[in-house]
């Protein structure tokens, strides 16, 4: 897998998010670009050690966040962009969620998890 990254045109700070569906993972770039690859997000986490896992399917760049949002008060949002991706219910708990964090304290918490 590391001669994935070492062939590709692109750098790894150049990835905003990668979304994994089964045994293959969707690196979507700040080009706007998005490049199927043939690995899990497991896979592909364990490459990318700055990343931070979110969700079941969601790999983040935390450099790329711009912004934290919540529905209710159970669901939360990181925005990558205009893109919404989900924060996974079970990596947080109730009470960090009522403390309602800001971008780098949640951002800093997952990344704890990792």
């Amino acid at each position: 897998m590391a001669d994935f990254f070492r062939r590709q045109s692109f750098d790894q700070k150049d990835i905003v998010r990668i979304e994994g569906s089964g045994n293959y993972s969707r690196i979507y770039l700040l080009s706007g670009e998005s490049v199927l690859m043939a690995y899990t997000l497991k896979d592909v986490a364990r490459q990318l050690p700055g990343f931070i896992r979110v969700h079941r399917t969601h790999l983040i760049n935390p450099a790329h966040a711009t912004d934290l949002f919540y529905e209710r008060h159970t669901i939360c949002y990181v925005m990558m962009g205009k893109t919404c991706i989900p924060v996974s219910k079970h990596r947080l708990s109730g009470v960090f969620l009522r403390e309602r964090p800001t971008l780098a304290q949640l951002l800093e918490h997952l990344a704890a998890l990792n």
